[in-house]
């Protein structure tokens, strides 16, 4: 019967019969790619053994380990770049992305421009309409974006006026007083001041 060693060079197949033998020249061509990115199956196909045996003369010459923290390396060179399935995939691209949305109170959010000056990651729709128009990266404080239709889904520029706080509060004040507008809620006006101007800009009056 002819040898492991003599088969390989007649036919070149793999010789891993016995699955604990490794003869000596196939464990220096597994050793050598070590410090390659390559992973053990594809050791296995350039050695043309079983891939099984790559962790074995790994472990044997590097220990335990070593070998894990090697096998962590190679999956996560799996992962960088074009090989992460989540590469590019941000923004509009990402599968979580919310574009324009309600926040059931009436007003619409968007996400936070980079240029916009916030730490939400999502802010009102009619806030970035009025600053990118105005050149402005915020809302300056104590001032109010007020909807001159009263929609607060209307979020075209010439729909938007800015107003101090406590113009926006009269305002509103007034106009339910006369029942102008008495048949759209009351944000934080009147019986509601005080809360209103401790709340957050999640509750911000139309």
């Amino acid at each position: 019967m002819k040898s492991n060693e003599t088969s390989r060079e007649i036919d070149g197949s793999p010789t891993d019969d016995d699955e604990d033998y490794i003869e000596e020249s196939l464990r220096e061509q597994i050793l050598g790619y070590w410090d390659s990115d390559l992973t053990q199956a594809e050791i296995g196909a350039k050695c043309r053994c079983r891939h099984s045996k790559v962790p074995k003369v790994f472990r044997e010459a590097y220990g335990e380990k070593a070998l894990e923290m090697r096998q962590k390396y190679t999956v996560s060179k799996r992962k960088l770049g074009a090989n992460n399935p989540m590469f590019g995939k941000t923004g509009e691209n990402h599968h979580n992305y919310i574009g324009r949305a309600s926040d059931h109170k009436g007003y619409y959010t968007v996400v936070r421009p980079p240029w916009y000056y916030s730490r939400a990651r999502r802010v009102f729709e009619h806030h970035v309409v009025y600053c990118e128009h105005n050149n402005l990266k915020c809302i300056p404080e104590g001032m109010e974006v007020h909807h001159l239709d009263f929609d607060p889904s209307n979020n075209n520029i010439e729909n938007l006026i800015l107003l101090s706080k406590g113009d926006h509060i009269k305002l509103h004040r007034f106009l339910n007083k006369t029942g102008i507008r008495n048949d759209y809620p009351n944000k934080g006006v009147d019986s509601s001041e005080s809360k209103r101007e401790t709340s957050q800009v999640d509750d911000e009056i139309v």
